[in-house]
């Protein structure tokens, strides 16, 4: 039977990777806004990056720039047609397969960088 139990450093790099991933949805929301003429504080969404010990390059991966890229433009038009759901599509980036895909990948990584 195999252990299951999870490494403290595992708790760790789990709460580092939810702020790169709330920081990927605050990125989403915040080009989509641009979109609509509205504008967020800070202008460039940099909360979550600020307070995270990942290293920087996580947050300017050109992977994840053009994931965010996809998202933020993928047509949400309300039953209406008056509203366009900026944080809908936002919402369901955070939640989709291409950013887990991509924080599994990050995660990988720090896995394999932390057990040398």
């Amino acid at each position: 039977m195999q252990n299951s139990q999870k490494n403290p450093s595992d708790d760790f790099l789990d709460e580092q990777l939810l702020m790169l991933k709330n920081q990927a949805f605050c990125n989403c929301v915040n080009k989509a806004m641009k979109e609509a003429g509205a504008t967020l504080n800070p202008r460039d969404g940099t909360n979550y990056m600020q307070i995270s010990e990942l290293d920087e390059h996580y947050w300017f991966d050109p992977n994840l720039e053009r994931i965010i890229n996809v998202w933020s433009k993928k047509e949400y038009i309300s039953y209406d047609n008056e509203n366009k759901l900026y944080f809908m599509r936002c919402l369901d980036f955070y939640n989709s397969k291409d950013l887990a895909n991509y924080i599994d990948s990050v995660r990988t990584v720090e896995k394999k960088k932390n057990s040398r």
